[in-house]
């Protein structure tokens, strides 16, 4: 169940992202947006202005006025470079769950040493593995990106971003149903040694 939550959520941020108006609000007379913030890389993306300080009386304290950068002032290309690590996390995911959904289907059959079913676990094991390593290593490109768009841009600005993404979890549980993969290829092999002696 959480890896459905998991999935669905990274497949709305990749929409969010690149259609830059958020999805859940109905369309027309709403003042909201969709921040920076939604691609996984940014922290904060701030405009800053301090030009309204010229107005102010000697001895006066000057506040820089900060505005969130809208997803939609970020080209579209960046955004879809920028998301594409969770899109490839979302599709590793349901991968995943197919595999083993078609695991327990052979393991309720009464058949739980099948090849099929060690054949989803480390479909699904391998799957979520690599996907996550490429998510990690997909990351980078779109802070880089990111970066370089908003350096190459004029006037104040201020900036937080996410340089590591590891999703722990799913390096766990690929992991996990690795393991469980191996045990049951014991299993099988054990099942075929009893099977010869009786």
């Amino acid at each position: 169940m959480v890896a459905v939550v998991v999935a669905a959520w990274n497949l709305y941020i990749v929409a969010a992202a690149l259609t830059a108006h958020p999805l859940l609000l109905p369309a027309g007379g709403s003042d909201a947006y969709v921040g920076a913030t939604v691609l996984p890389q940014v922290l904060q993306l701030e405009w800053l202005d301090s030009s309204h300080c010229g107005d102010l009386a000697d001895g006066e304290a000057c506040h820089t006025v900060s505005t969130s950068v809208r997803a939609e002032e970020i080209p579209l290309w960046i955004r879809a470079v920028a998301v594409t690590p969770q899109l490839l996390e979302a599709m590793a995911i349901v991968v995943a769950l197919l595999a083993v959904r078609r695991a327990l289907q052979y393991i309720a059959w009464g058949q739980p040493f099948a090849g099929q079913v060690r054949a989803g676990l480390r479909a699904a094991a391998v799957v979520l593995v690599v996907g996550t390593l490429v998510r990690t290593a997909l990351h980078p490109v779109g802070l880089a990106l990111t970066a370089q768009w908003w350096d190459g841009l004029d006037g104040g600005r201020g900036i937080g971003m996410q340089p590591i993404y590891l999703s722990v979890p799913l390096l766990v549980g690929g992991l996990v149903l690795g393991s469980l993969g191996v045990a049951f290829r014991e299993g099988a092999r054990l099942q075929e040694d009893v099977d010869g002696v009786i």
